[in-house]
């Protein structure tokens, strides 16, 4: 195995990170007693456990940022599409199902008025009256038929009867006036009328009431599924919320951890804790070197809020020579970056101190001392 696979299969394999095909490998190497490079296993395993005592959350990976982004627009588009098609289907029901009263008695008017008096008329018209007709002749006859029998009972004689006239006739000959159906019709239909506004008028009283409570029940169905509607845009505006939080957080962490992400690719690093000269301070911090590389972190925890034209300032001290390394003015927890690293190995430093100063630092430290290493 070569040297290379060798340090990345032993980086893998102390972070944790390790696949199983290459575990096994790794594994068979070790029981062949494969030749590994001395203390880097150890160096590494102690790097590794600190990693749980400076961060305070993993970073993410980018694309879960993708992810959530991608999500977030998929929501957005959801929810419009969602609105607009309960909306639609909503309207089109209400119009569909919807009748106006006019409509209703319109129609019920029509079906109930519509044949009654044209077919009692025409009924009317088409009688066939049989009308009495009687002449001169029949009735001379009828008379003499009359007279004779008069003679013969009882030898009665009647009184001579007067002479028959023209108009006597005229009015037998006159044929009856034909029975007209208009004024029967009217008469006829006047109850018929009034039964038929009756019913027109419970009829359309009816359909109104019918109209109103389907209404109702319509109003109600709506507002309450508006009120659904507007519920779940409510619980999703929250959801969106709170992911677009998570979102920030999750930037912000980068942001902020970048700088100690890269600064432990280093391979020396030395911690040194500032704890406070007063026990009453809740002030502390935490000092983060590398010197092949010159570079440094420090993180200030729970810092008191300076007043205006004042800052933190690191020193290193070595015997009686005062080194500045940079001011500061922590706003929270983040780590920041040493501006001046100290010109010497860490084996030449006592230790370090942090002190207020004005603004833009100081050439010696003050006398006010808020942390030192110990």
């Amino acid at each position: 195995m070569a040297d290379q696979i060798v340090h990345e299969m032993i980086a893998a394999f102390s972070v944790g990170c390790m696949d199983r095909q290459n575990f096994v490998q790794f594994k068979e190497y070790m029981q062949q007693d494969g030749e590994l490079p001395k203390g880097e296993m150890g160096e590494l395993q102690n790097i590794v456990a600190m990693i749980p005592i400076i961060l305070d959350i993993e970073k993410p990976h980018p694309s879960i940022k993708d992810k959530v982004a991608k999500r977030l627009i998929e929501i957005k588009d959801e929810i419009k599409a969602k609105i607009a098609s309960e909306r639609k289907t909503v309207s089109t029901s209400f119009s569909k199902t919807f009748t106006t009263p006019q409509e209703i008695s319109e129609q019920v008017s029509f079906k109930s008025t519509k044949p009654i008096g044209q077919t009692f008329g025409t009924k009317l018209t088409n009688i066939n009256l049989q009308q009495t007709k009687s002449s001169k002749d029949e009735f001379a006859e009828y008379l003499e038929k009359r007279k004779t029998k008069l003679q013969t009972q009882e030898g009665f004689m009647p009184a001579p009867l007067p002479p028959v006239k023209e108009d006597t006739f005229e009015s037998f000959r006159k044929e009856p006036e034909p029975i007209s159906p208009q004024k029967t019709k009217t008469k006829i239909d006047e109850p018929i009328e009034t039964e038929e506004i009756k019913s027109t008028s419970w009829l359309g009283i009816l359909s109104l009431i019918i109209s109103l409570l389907l209404f109702t029940i319509l109003g109600y169905f709506g507002f309450t599924s508006i009120n659904k509607i507007y519920s779940s845009i409510d619980d999703l505006k929250n959801e969106i919320n709170s992911m677009k939080s998570q979102l920030n957080s999750a930037n912000n962490f980068v942001e902020n951890y970048n700088a100690l992400v890269e600064f432990f690719n280093y391979k020396d690093i030395s911690v040194t804790n500032l704890q406070p000269v007063n026990d009453s301070l809740q002030v502390s911090a935490k000092l983060l070197l590398s010197f092949n590389e010159k570079v440094g972190l420090i993180q200030f925890k729970n810092p008191k809020q300076l007043p205006s034209g004042k800052v933190y300032q690191l020193w290193a001290i070595r015997r009686s020579q005062f080194i500045p390394m940079g001011i500061f003015l922590p706003s929270g927890s983040e780590y920041l970056r040493i501006t001046q690293f100290p010109p010497m190995p860490k084996e030449q430093i006592d230790f370090y101190k942090v002190t207020i100063e004005k603004a833009g630092g100081a050439e010696f430290p003050s006398s006010e001392v808020v942390l030192i290493s110990k």
